[in-house]
């Protein structure tokens, strides 16, 4: 199973950490979840320098990513990881994105229940899950997006964002979907565009030549009385 490989993924990272006297692993998950059981996630993992001069250490855990990426894709989602070498460690960042939360259940790093649920005619979806930091040391934050935050537990950061720093045991939230803006009004170059669109429009509408009611013949735009028909403006 999908949710299997992700599993296997955290345990090798774990024995890395085991060997490597006790370091720890820094995870960083964000869900954002838009309609119509639409979502994207991102995932991102440090490896401490320490671990990566052990035997096979990159090699498996690269290997392990390229699994789940392709577990992903072939349930009909879109993957990918890249990594970048920073002075602490190499760096893992996964990105994955789908429909269903079924999918989305089983590629999370913490186990969640995501359900919706129409309340007051209003959309919501439930977000659950119970934690337990056994497997992995380090810091572990969980980022969910959404729309409006209607209850939570955790620590709403901005509106629409909450957060989990270090969870144990059950965290909750109930929030509504983000809404998807189209490319192009997105800022800064959205306002532009929409900008350039509307003063288009009005450009036209004022160069548009000016037509009497009455015989429809071409009138001037200052014209108050039709010249060919007398007819008033």
């Amino acid at each position: 199973m999908l949710s299997q490989r992700i599993r296997r993924l955290l345990i090798i990272m774990s024995l890395f950490l085991l060997a490597g006297c006790g370091l720890n692993i820094d995870i960083d998950q964000e869900v954002i979840l838009y309609p119509e059981e639409a979502w994207e996630m991102q995932v991102e993992m440090m490896l401490p320098a320490q671990t990566l001069s052990l035997s096979g250490g990159r090699a498996q855990v690269e290997q392990a990513l390229d699994e789940a990426v392709q577990a992903i894709e072939v349930q009909g989602g879109t993957a990918s990881w890249a990594s970048t070498q920073e002075e602490q460690g190499l760096r893992y960042t996964m990105e994955a994105s789908g429909e269903g939360y079924q999918l989305l259940r089983e590629i999370s790093f913490f186990d969640v229940d995501i359900e919706a649920q129409i309340v007051n005619g209003q959309r919501q979806i439930a977000f659950s899950s119970c934690l337990s930091r056994g497997l992995i040391g380090g810091t572990h934050t969980l980022t969910l997006i959404g729309g409006d935050i209607i209850s939570t537990d955790g620590v709403e950061i901005e509106k629409g964002k909450v957060q989990w720093v270090n969870p144990s045991g059950c965290i909750e939230a109930v929030i509504t979907e983000k809404r998807r803006v189209p490319l192009g009004l997105m800022l800064p170059g959205g306002i532009l565009l929409a900008g350039i669109v509307a003063g288009g429009w009005f450009l036209l509408q004022r160069r548009r030549p000016a037509r009497c009611d009455n015989c429809g013949r071409e009138l001037s735009s200052q014209a108050k009385f039709c010249p060919y028909c007398g007819y008033e403006r």
